[in-house]
């Protein structure tokens, strides 16, 4: 068992929730954008001190959290293991907890390797860009590692489009499920579309599904656009119907009332920045989706 991993939990508006595991040690820290981006700081130290770059061996990485620092000093040592020097601390640089531990290097890029292709698959690389306010994804120091880690001597697009395709493998769908029709509820605050979308369309969504999604038809799918790193699924279908979704009353705005649906004029479009109140004083929750030929494939 690899000694070192990490998963992105979340990535959103300039924020990243992120857990490392070191030997039996896990660390959990949300790291703004005035400091350096988790994932890509690792990339980078590892990119550094694969190549001999990093001054003395000695990579320093700072996440900061709104208040506070995590700082982190990476040491290679002369057997090809690196020393982690982890210190979670305050704007006054108190120390509140400190971690010591020993990973090989080899379990330390393969983990940063996984994990940044995981997170480059879900979001992609304009994705990335939106979700961490406009930094690019590390894709360039992302390849050079993997080439390192995997000797290969080619540099040439070629070469590095096969080594995509091959992390892209990994986490490519198992299976899909066909549907004829089904059912979605999408929320008037979520954001996966910067467009307006209208019957006739065809849509793709990340989505969060149960374990058991046999009888989809009708299923009211929960999506979080804030934290598309936690979804589960794609789904994809043509819209063949919407119905716009209103609270009965003001004060109730968890209350989903379905018998108030209103149908849409199909060939008009709306936008999904919808929030307002009608004359009756209900409020706008979101709409309903009527799907055809619809495929859902599980991401992992």
């Amino acid at each position: 068992m690899s000694s070192f991993s990490l998963y992105v939990n979340s990535l959103s508006y300039g924020w990243c929730l992120i857990d490392m595991y070191i030997n039996d040690k896990k660390i959990t820290y949300d790291a703004s954008y005035i400091g350096d981006n988790p994932l890509d700081s690792l990339i980078c130290g590892c990119a550094e001190l694969l190549t001999g770059m990093a001054i003395d061996d000695d990579y320093n990485i700072y996440w900061q959290a709104e208040p506070g620092t995590l700082k982190i000093k990476l040491h290679l040592d002369k057997k090809e293991m690196l020393h982690f020097d982890v210190y979670d601390c305050d704007d006054d640089d108190k120390i509140f907890e400190q971690w010591h531990e020993i990973v090989s290097m080899k379990d330390f890029v393969d983990g940063v390797i996984i994990e940044g292709f995981r997170v480059l698959n879900i979001v992609g690389l304009n994705g990335y860009r939106y979700l961490w306010l406009n930094d690019d994804f590390p894709l360039t120091k992302l390849l050079q590692i993997t080439k390192l880690m995997n000797n290969f001597n080619n540099f040439d697009l070629s070469a590095e489009m096969s080594i995509i395709a091959q992390y892209t493998e990994i986490f490519k769908v198992k299976k899909e499920t066909h549907f004829e029709q089904t059912t979605i509820y999408y929320d008037a605050s979520k954001k996966q579309f910067e467009d307006s979308f209208a019957v006739g369309d065809y849509i793709q969504l990340t989505c969060i599904l149960p374990k058991t999604y046999k009888d989809a038809d009708g299923l009211l799918i929960d999506f979080i656009e804030e934290n598309p790193l936690k979804a589960t699924h794609y789904i994809y279908g043509k819209i063949i119907e919407i119905f716009t979704e209103w609270s009965c009353f003001s004060n109730d705005k968890k209350k989903r009332d379905c018998s108030n649906t209103e149908p849409i004029i199909e060939e008009q479009k709306h936008s999904l920045e919808r929030n307002f109140v009608d004359n009756a004083n209900r409020i706008f929750l979101g709409y309903i989706l009527r799907l055809k030929d619809v495929i859902v494939k599980p991401l992992v």
